[in-house]
């Protein structure tokens, strides 16, 4: 049945994004986290290293450089294998960590060079029924990682996502058994192409395009010319997927910037179709049919569209749990995040979570009483996606007329730690109440208190007129007896307002057991870099650190009132003597 199209939007990304200065304002750097602003263009790079031979690692590595380093700034990217579980990269603007992911990446595949379902050869029955197992497991291991990355993708909307699959193609046989399960609506059929229907399923239901890569360009398929150039093998089957996905594949090219550039453009500009779902329609395939009248435009898109379940669309408890899993900020509940980590006697580092919640988006019912029961959960992840520390609690607000009133014009701000080791972690808070979501993430690295000379934390920011904002868990020593209030993740204040800027800095004893004191200077700098203000310092008594260092508690003072409207950089350097110098800054507007 024709299902009826509700409206069409063109997208166009920006070619740039906004600037560093008017970004950190918004929340979208690495002080203040949001889920306001959702990329434009969203990569999944997929490196299959059981189609790569172990002497193809440095080429397959560079064809997924090339692209990363053609990312603009803003976009975001992650780095995921096929066969490896350690080394992948979760979605990050960051060049250097996919890059460095990069490294990681090693082919596995070791099959010989010949067809091992239908040629002959020389190996006994059992070695070859060997050997093609673990090949059509390899294979059924490929298709199974795409259709999990696509899934992953699912919970981030109303945008495009790509998945650029770098491959050496697919083993011959196993190419044309996935081909010929393929009917005329193109999903798959038999027991050797169950995952590729899966795949085509997920992606068409995430909205996901791939764009198959095969790095030997014009090298050499994996097995006789004859069976590429009949339209059956590796090739034909990396073109299919992309053709029934929307993407495009590169094969047997060596034009690979121009493949490149296809790929950016197809995530900058595109057209949004809306159609119309049946009532208490179940997940289904749409065939995609769009034509164009002028004869010299040629259209490109995915052959069918999955409309998900109807209790997923209503909210139901699975699709809650699906969109926290997201890779990406998402949910409609906005949300801002500030991680600092402080030395704290357990040996460990305390990231201290500041998660600011806005009232307006959470639903309080009643008349008299506003009631609402809350849940958050935040978690840390290392490099491998273990989890190394968590925290999860339920909240149940019941707020007078006037508290609630109070709430809806400000945020819930919620105050969580998490002691982590020293190393990279990817924390990720989730909010969900009353059928609505919000999920924010971002990268946070534990320094090693060890054996640095000199760690100088993130600045916490306390603002005077974020004083009244209602705070769970505001009873840590830290604000109780250092602070005039929880810090806040607001980076715009009003020309009237106060501030307090507080780090810790941590000194490593250099000679003996003595640790020398270090010196500190703030200033704020305007627009321009000039000087405009030297706020008032204080450092506070001396406190103990972790192996054997000394944490030396700092605040700076700061009276916006002699401020004009516009964007300021506050900057603390902390300097130790001759051994090490470390500056920390945080950008703010006065309104």
């Amino acid at each position: 049945m024709p299902a009826r199209v509700t409206f069409v939007t063109e997208v166009k990304a920006p070619a740039t994004v906004v600037t560093e200065r008017s970004s950190s304002v918004s929340g979208s750097d690495s002080d203040v986290w949001t889920n306001a602003n959702v990329p434009d263009r969203i990569f999944a790079i997929v490196l299959d290293d059981l189609s790569t031979r172990a002497t193809d690692t440095p080429k397959a590595r560079a064809v997924a450089r090339r692209f990363i380093d053609q990312l603009l700034p803003g976009d975001m990217a992650a780095v995921v294998f096929t066969g490896q579980q350690a080394g992948a990269q979760e979605f990050t603007a960051d060049k250097g960590r996919l890059r460095g992911a990069l490294n990681h990446y090693s082919g596995r595949f070791a099959a010989p060079e010949f067809d091992l379902v239908s040629e002959p050869s020389a190996l006994d029955r059992s070695m070859k029924a060997t050997l093609g197992g673990e090949v059509a497991g390899n294979l059924a291991r490929t298709v199974a990682t795409l259709s999990n990355v696509a899934e992953w993708l699912a919970p981030v909307s109303k945008r495009r996502k790509a998945i650029l699959f770098v491959t050496a193609g697919l083993e011959p046989a196993a190419a044309r058994a996935l081909l010929a399960g393929l009917d005329q609506d193109g999903h798959a059929r038999g027991d050797l192409a169950n995952s590729f229907r899966r795949l085509l399923s997920s992606a068409a239901s995430a909205h996901v395009s791939i764009y198959p890569l095969d790095y030997r360009g014009l090298s050499g398929p994996l097995g006789p010319e004859a069976v590429e150039q009949s339209g059956l093998g590796s090739g034909a089957a990396l073109q299919a997927l992309a053709s029934e996905t929307g993407g495009v594949a590169y094969v047997n090219s060596n034009a690979l910037d121009g493949f490149v550039s296809r790929v950016f453009q197809d995530a900058s500009a595109y057209y949004l179709v809306s159609y119309e779902a049946a009532p208490n329609q179940e997940a289904a395939a749409t065939s995609v049919s769009v034509r164009a009248r002028r004869a010299a435009v040629t259209v490109r898109t995915r052959r069918h569209n999955v409309s998900p379940p109807k209790e997923r669309r209503d909210g139901s408890r699975e699709e809650m749990s699906r969109m926290l899993s997201s890779p990406l900020p998402v949910g409609d509940i906005a949300m801002r995040a500030h991680v600092v980590t402080l030395p704290r006697e357990n040996g460990r580092g305390r990231a201290f979570v500041l998660l600011d919640v806005s009232g307006a988006d959470l639903p309080l019912a009643n008349d008299r009483r506003r009631d609402a029961n809350l849940s958050y959960r935040i978690v840390a992840t290392d490099v491998d996606g273990k989890i190394r520390a968590s925290e999860s609690k339920a909240l149940d607000l019941r707020l007078s007329e006037q508290r609630s009133m109070q709430l809806a014009s400000k945020e819930l701000r919620i105050v969580s730690h998490l002691d982590l080791p020293a190393g990279v972690f990817r924390v990720r808070a989730s909010v969900v109440t009353g059928g609505h979501v919000g999920t924010i993430l971002g990268d946070l690295e534990v320094p090693a208190y060890d054996t640095a000379p000199l760690v100088v934390s993130a600045p916490l920011v306390v603002a005077a007129s974020a004083a009244s904002t209602p705070v769970r868990r505001e009873d840590f020593e830290l604000f109780s007896r250092r602070l005039p209030a929880a810090p806040t993740t607001r980076r715009s204040f009003q020309s009237g307002d106060s501030l307090v800027a507080y780090v810790e800095a941590h000194v490593r004893p250099t000679r003996g057991d003595v640790a020398p004191s270090p010196e500190v200077s703030v200033s704020v700098e305007g627009p321009a870099g000039d000087i405009v203000a030297s706020p008032e310092i204080s450092v506070g008594a001396r406190g103990r650190g972790l192996a054997g260092g000394t944490v030396y508690p700092v605040a700076a003072r700061l009276s916006l009132d002699r401020l004009t409207a516009g964007p300021y950089t506050l900057r603390i350097v902390t300097t130790l003597a001759r051994l090490a110098r470390v500056v920390r800054t945080a950008a703010f507007d006065v309104q």
